[in-house]
């Protein structure tokens, strides 16, 4: 028996996938943790230039992509307590069919 077009796949070096780490966050996270490299980097060029200007929005950046990050968390556990309940679920009607 051979086996199927879709064994292949998934062991093929040619496959992209996503790095295990990214699997793991959601879009929200990724975006939110941007946001405050990108934030940090403002507040310290404006803290190096004097600029109080740059360094007030970086501050400010830094602090909305905590917040998207944390967004982002709270997203995720609930998808994942969602996926866990669908699976007790789906175990539960085997056990009853069987």
């Amino acid at each position: 028996m051979q086996p199927s077009h879709h064994q292949y796949l998934r062991h093929s070096p040619l496959t992209l996938a996503r790095p295990p780490l990214l699997e793991l966050m959601s879009n929200n996270e990724i975006k939110g943790q941007y946001k405050q490299v990108k934030g940090s980097l403002k507040e310290a060029v404006g803290n190096l230039t004097g600029n109080k200007t740059l360094t007030a929005k970086g501050k400010i950046q830094n602090l909305v992509g905590k917040a998207q990050e944390k967004i982002g968390q709270v997203e995720r556990h609930a998808d994942e307590r969602n996926t866990a309940r669908k699976v007790a679920n789906y175990e539960n009607r085997l056990d009853r069919d069987l």
